[in-house]
């Protein structure tokens, strides 16, 4: 039903610690808990929740870059595994305004 992979505890918590540290409103929302009844981020909804976030922000940003770019490239490549499982990955290289490269 959903199909984005639930984080480790450990990776989740690191990942909520970063957003703390530049958004001041999260951070005292995050270590400001009232007992076991404060957020903490850790169950699957919220995780699932943050990386579709995640997910839309670093979309826009990449879309903003490549749209305002006057001209990129895609790269994409495909490979399979030790385990079987196919892998595909896609770069998208694009020059922002000071005409450096960003991939």
């Amino acid at each position: 039903m959903n199909q984005w992979t639930v984080l480790t505890k450990e990776t989740n918590v690191e990942l909520l610690n970063c957003f703390a540290k530049i958004d001041s409103v999260f951070y005292r929302q995050l270590h400001t808990s009232n007992g076991s009844n404060g957020f903490k981020g850790t169950s699957k909804t919220i995780q699932n929740d943050l990386i579709q976030s995640i997910d839309a922000v670093i979309f826009n940003e990449i879309l903003k870059g490549v749209n305002s770019s006057s001209f990129f490239s895609i790269i994409a490549d495909e490979a399979t595994v030790v385990t079987v499982k196919s892998q595909f990955s896609i770069t998208l290289r694009f020059m922002n305004n000071n005409n450096q490269h960003t991939k």
